[in-house]
């Protein structure tokens, strides 16, 4: 496990090199927590994890661990997508349900009659 200071150079973060290490290990890791999130959204959130490294690394200690903090930023991402997701399938219009809504009346109408 590497520590940021081992990716700075000119006081600069050499993102470049960090992407090329780390991807396919963020990658692992999404994959493994994303209940089978397609790989278009896993890209995105790792895409975001290393935004949010490269926003936020002049605020680290320089003895961080890299894979640790990315594992981090990148199942926050990941579990604040899921929750977003799952709202989505939560608020149901029932105006697509109103057939069977009325037929289920006109059954039970139909029942008494």
């Amino acid at each position: 496990m590497k520590e940021l200071k081992e990716y700075i150079e000119r006081n600069e973060l050499n993102i470049g090199k960090i992407i090329n290490e780390y991807s396919s290990f963020l990658y692992k890791v999404i994959k493994n927590n994303s209940y089978n999130l397609p790989d278009e959204d896993i890209e995105e959130i790792i895409t975001d994890s290393f935004f949010v490294l490269w926003n936020n690394y002049k605020k680290m200690n320089l003895d961080d661990k890299i894979s640790n903090y990315l594992v981090g930023v990148s199942k926050n991402i990941l579990f604040n997508k899921l929750r977003k997701n799952r709202k989505q399938y939560i608020n149901v219009n029932i105006e697509d349900y109103q057939n069977i809504i009325n037929t289920k009346d006109d059954v039970e109408n139909l029942f008494e009659d």
